[in-house]
């Protein structure tokens, strides 16, 4: 199985970091969750081979998201919204956080590598780019992996963690 992509992020002042940064992967699926505490600016970008699903908790006082060869959008109030770009597209863009705790949730998902898992339900389909969209059932089950991916206390079952990230996956060929 080739590695998928994560999300890459650089910030513009050297010293700020994510203050927790978790990514994991199992069959076809990488998930990764980010939480920022510094207001610092980033810019990240994501070039995939796989599609690109991201779950929100930003406030951002200035920034923009872009598909390549599409118009950028406008970042804001970022709360319980959604991302999503299917394989083969890229991303780029910048923000500027507001001071508050900032996370965000990606899953990234080869279909061709879960295709026992998705089935013939989702065989041709064709998802278009949507950014900063919502929908209640997806947000849902996309809280729910942040906070297993969040927490390093209490480490995660393996099976229940990729059993999340999955169902992302099958919401989200749901909805596109």
């Amino acid at each position: 199985m080739k590695v998928l992509d994560e999300l890459q992020l650089e910030f513009r002042e050297p010293e700020a970091i994510a203050e927790i940064q978790t990514a994991r992967s199992w069959r076809g699926i990488t998930a990764q969750f980010s939480r920022l505490q510094l207001p610092a600016e980033y810019e990240f970008k994501w070039d995939g081979h796989s599609h690109y699903l991201a779950h929100h908790d930003l406030v951002l006082l200035d920034g923009e998201m872009q598909v390549l060869g599409e118009k950028p959008v406008a970042g804001g109030d970022l709360r319980d919204q959604m991302t999503f770009v299917p394989s083969g597209q890229t991303i780029e863009g910048w923000s500027k956080p507001a001071a508050r705790l900032n996370t965000f949730t990606v899953v990234c998902f080869d279909p061709t590598a879960m295709e026992e898992e998705l089935q013939a339900e989702f065989n041709g389909a064709d998802p278009r780019p949507n950014i900063y969209f919502k929908d209640n059932e997806l947000g849902a089950t996309m809280r729910k992996l942040g906070r297993l991916m969040a927490d390093d206390t209490q480490p995660t079952a393996r099976v229940y963690a990729e059993t999340v990230g999955l169902t992302a996956a099958l919401e989200m060929f749901r909805i596109a």
